[in-house]
């Protein structure tokens, strides 16, 4: 089971428009369009999923890839990944700056504390 990322205010949730906007004035985010697309690991099927309304990507050494996505409720959210672990790691100071940005604080689904990045 993959833990989530969850960027979220205490008090008043997130809203679209909010998060469109602040993508749409940063030029290392974008709307993403393509399709999510894994392979079946025991059959090899080619597994193609719709991108949701307010799915993102973002500009990491010249290439896009997967960023927050705006979930109902008013937060956003995106799979931790490992990576996360390095104070370095430019996604994660983006993640840092995002929730900045909002007021927002960063937690995960699996109960954790708020973490201070």
């Amino acid at each position: 089971m993959s833990t989530a990322l969850i960027v979220k205010r205490p008090s008043i949730a997130i809203s679209l428009s909010e998060w469109m906007r602040l993508v749409d004035e940063d030029d290392d985010l974008r709307l993403r369009v393509e399709p999510y697309i894994a392979f079946n690991p025991t059959t090899g099927e080619k597994i193609s999923i719709k991108a949701g309304e307010a799915d993102t990507e973002i500009q990491v050494h010249g290439q896009w890839v997967p960023f927050l996505r705006f979930r109902k409720g008013g937060n956003l959210a995106m799979k931790y990944l490992q990576e996360f672990d390095d104070t370095h790691n430019p996604t994660r100071l983006k993640i840092a700056a995002v929730a900045k940005s909002l007021g927002a604080f960063i937690t995960t689904d699996a109960g954790d504390d708020v973490l201070s990045w």
